[in-house]
């Protein structure tokens, strides 16, 4: 018992030992960017970076305020990388010594690199790592749940986080580390404290986008110092960031901000934003850095923007709910013509076939894409895809809620009437209103 408890300790001990320093490789080209398995974004308060990594490779690309592209070869298997103001970080496996790993510090300004051996690891989540000043976390598991450990710079153990819920994954935002649960809660980490941030719903696939914002493939754009959520309907992931207070986003060959302000851009795939500079890597690895001034330059009056991108939002958000990929509060009855007036002229609406459809009644199970972003389309109280509320709607929802019949995705949200989350007889009540009211 003695000596399995020894084994223990040693295994779940992480020794932090500076091997040696290294001068990472520094170019002008980011072309080596396209090389990357995962490429990422992160913006600070004075800094900015596009990075990632190859399988024994890590690249970081500081975008603001100097273009300057950094890299440094490992000897091993990189497994995940972070990012925060001033250094980019590698968590690689040893080649020679299975299930051994190291990390790489690669300082931005400086170039110098350090290497930490943390020795065999059996129990922790390999697939992401945050460090922040001189607080390492990792992600561990022991028999009950996998939960944070943190470690200072020298290997010494710091703090546990646990929680009720496993975590699934860490990150950095602005320098500060954040937990993600699997019930999509987000905890801010730092010196043995935990605070609770924000829920992503049920979508945790997310980028950065700006300092204190998190954007997800869900279309919601999610604050890490309140609790404030707002759906971006016409956003993509990695071309949304928020800055200085406004919304940024880039959609057909256009950068726009939520106050009106516009450039053109022919080519944009990823957006880094500080201070009033936004920093633009094109598909062809080619970055553009831009004074938000500039979209304010030879602006009228009355500008499309006000009058057409906009919409999306502020006035689509009042008139439609989106949630998990999925527009809600359309009423039976709408036509596609009429669903379609109140979007900008970027849009496309597909029936149950896949095909474009331009008139008849939209219904649930309908798809609808608004510049680059696709939604499924749930009808308030259409359960059965007929784009109208009757008597067999009812009986659809009665049975699912006596568990004869099971909704999923756009269609158990078209039965969620009052849109509280949950399908019950108050649902029900209201959806054989409509019904008898038609």
């Amino acid at each position: 018992m003695k000596k399995a408890f020894s084994v223990l300790i040693i295994i779940l001990t992480i020794v932090f030992i500076p091997l040696y320093s290294a001068e990472s490789k520094s170019i002008q080209s980011l072309n080596d960017l396209s090389s990357c398995k995962g490429l990422y974004t992160y913006s600070g308060y004075n800094y900015a970076y596009f990075y990632g990594y190859t399988s024994d490779t890590l690249y970081s690309a500081q975008s603001i305020p100097d273009i300057n592209l950094r890299y440094i070869k490992v000897d091993g298997l990189i497994r995940a990388v972070c990012h925060n103001e001033n250094c980019a970080y590698a968590l690689y496996e040893s080649k020679t010594t299975g299930r051994s790993y190291l990390i790489v510090r690669m300082n931005m300004q400086s170039g110098a690199c350090d290497y930490f051996d943390i020795g065999a690891q059996n129990n922790i989540i390999n697939s992401s790592f945050a460090v922040i000043d001189d607080e390492i976390f990792i992600i561990r598991t022991d028999s009950y749940n996998s939960y944070a450990a943190s470690y200072d710079i020298n290997g010494k153990r710091k703090y546990n986080y646990k929680f009720d819920f496993n975590i699934e994954k860490l990150f950095i935002n602005n320098s500060k580390a954040y937990a993600v649960l699997s019930n999509g809660d987000i905890y801010a980490l730092e010196n043995g404290t935990h605070t609770y941030r924000n829920n992503l719903g049920n979508n945790h696939n997310f980028a950065n986008a700006g300092a204190g914002y998190i954007y997800t493939e869900g279309k919601l754009l999610i604050s890490l110092t309140d609790n404030s959520r707002e759906n971006i309907i016409n956003a993509k992931a990695s071309k949304v960031v928020k800055c200085e207070n406004k919304l940024f986003n880039f959609t057909g060959n256009t950068l726009k901000s939520s106050d009106g302000g516009k450039i053109t851009i022919p080519d944009a795939y990823m957006l880094t934003a500080t201070a009033n500079l936004i920093s633009v890597l094109s598909s062809n690895y080619e970055c553009n850095t831009i004074n938000i001034l500039e979209m304010y330059e030879n602006r009228s009056g009355n500008n499309d923007y006000d009058n057409n991108t906009n919409q999306s939002y502020q006035d689509l958000e009042n008139q439609y709910k989106v949630k998990d990929n999925i527009m809600l509060g359309i009423e039976s009855g709408t036509t596609v013509f009429q669903f379609k007036k109140n979007f900008p002229d970027e849009i496309t609406v597909y029936n149950k076939d896949g095909d474009a459809s331009a008139s008849g009644k939209i219904a649930t199970g309908f798809q609808c894409k608004v510049y680059d972003n696709t939604y499924k389309i749930a009808v308030r109280g259409d359960v059965t895809g007929e784009g109208n509320v009757k008597s067999n709607d009812v009986d659809v929802i009665m049975k699912n809620i006596v568990g004869l019949y099971s909704l999923e995705n756009e269609f158990y949200a078209a039965a969620d009437y009052n849109f509280d989350g949950v399908l019950d007889n108050r649902d029900l009540v209201l959806i054989a209103q409509k019904c008898q009211s038609q």
